[in-house]
Formats: structure tokens, sequence, C-alpha cells
């Protein structure tokens, strides 16, 4: 039996029975995979480095430029401070099987 959340939220600890489910492994090991695995992709991207899953999609640190910005209460303009955050761009795949 596979369970389905299509349409729902699933949230980690549901990944994680899932992925137990179809691995055969206990929810024990899949848990520390998986918060393994989260690790690792934070690390690599802390480091302003890529994470590229095939079939899945690319997690990337993106630089957000500063920018003059007025204040519209006071009309003051400031700058604001430059940035880097995560961004994700899922696959081909990935997009025409959420698609299809």
């Amino acid at each position: 039996i596979i369970l389905s959340f299509r349409g729902a939220l699933m949230n980690k600890q549901e990944l994680i029975r899932e992925v137990a489910i179809r691995t055969g492994y206990i929810q024990k090991v899949c848990d520390e995979v998986i918060n393994e695995m989260i690790e690792v992709m934070i690390g690599e991207l802390e480091a302003h480095g890529t994470v590229r899953i095939p079939k899945f999609g690319i997690f990337k640190v993106y630089n957000k430029k500063p920018k003059n910005v007025r204040i519209p209460d006071t009309k003051q303009i400031i700058t604001t401070e430059k940035k880097k955050y995560p961004k994700f761009t899922p696959a081909k795949e990935l997009k025409s099987r959420v698609d299809s």
C-alpha cells in the first residue's frame, strides 16, 4: 500500500513515513537520511554553491542588488542592503509531471 497525499500539504513527518513505506527502511533511518540530506544542501548553499538534483531541479544562491526606495510617508529615499537568498528552479521533467 502506498499512501497518497495528492492535493494536500505533505509535512516532513509524512514525507519520512512515505519514504519508509516505499523503501522498506524503518522511519528512524529515513528520518536520519532526510535530515542529513537537508543539512548537506543547506551547507552547500551557505558556501554559495549550487545543488542540482536531476529530474527535480536546482537550488542556487542569488544576489539581490541594493536599490533605492522611497518611503511614501516622508518621501525620504533610502538604499536597501544587498542580500543573498536561496532559489529553487524546477527541472523540465518535474514541470511536465506536475502539469500533466
